[in-house]
């Protein structure tokens, strides 16, 4: 409630910090603590340290679907609002590392890949998902990102066929 009350009507930045601090160090994953803390540090925090700071709490958190959440998170600023697009890739493979076939992990990873123009790794990785045997629903989604991957390239009757692969797919 302290947390709350300098966050609010008594508007006092430092003192809610120590509060929503408190919080987290006696609950580490209080979903409302480590939301208020993201916003209160971004306040004097510049993007490139507001996404170290969530990949190091992805590096310390024991529940795996947080660590995804907040390295998915730190990718996303990396990318955005820092401009670092090889600490997003870095910061979106731990994220891989703890859910390899986790589709919002994979779909951020080929888009940053594309980003940086690693053309070539993001293929790589779209066609071993492929070879994996995905149920056909993601199989679908996989050609249409490989679709998106060629036509990025300017291999636009490669991106027909990929794409026409995912129609049928959809079709079965």
């Amino acid at each position: 409630e302290l947390g709350r009350l300098y966050d609010g009507f008594a508007w006092d930045s430092e003192k809610a910090l120590v509060a929503w601090e408190a919080i987290l160090d006696a609950q580490p994953n209080d979903p409302e603590a480590a939301s208020v803390l993201e916003r209160l540090r971004s306040l004097d925090q510049t993007p490139m340290a507001m996404a170290e700071s969530l990949e190091n709490r992805g590096e310390t958190t024991d529940e795996l679907d947080d660590a995804i959440l907040l390295y998915l998170r730190a990718a996303q600023i990396y990318s955005d609002d820092a401009g670092s697009a090889e600490k997003a890739i870095l910061a979106n493979e731990k994220a891989r590392e703890l859910a390899p076939h986790d589709w919002s992990a994979l779909s951020q990873h080929i888009s940053l890949l594309k980003n940086a123009q690693r053309f070539e790794e993001a293929e790589t990785i779209l066609r071993n998902e492929l070879n994996g045997e995905p149920k056909v629903s993601m199989r679908a989604e996989l050609y249409v990102e490989l679709g998106h991957l060629h036509q990025a390239q300017d291999r636009h009757e490669a991106a027909v066929r990929a794409y026409g692969r995912a129609l049928h797919l959809n079709e079965e």
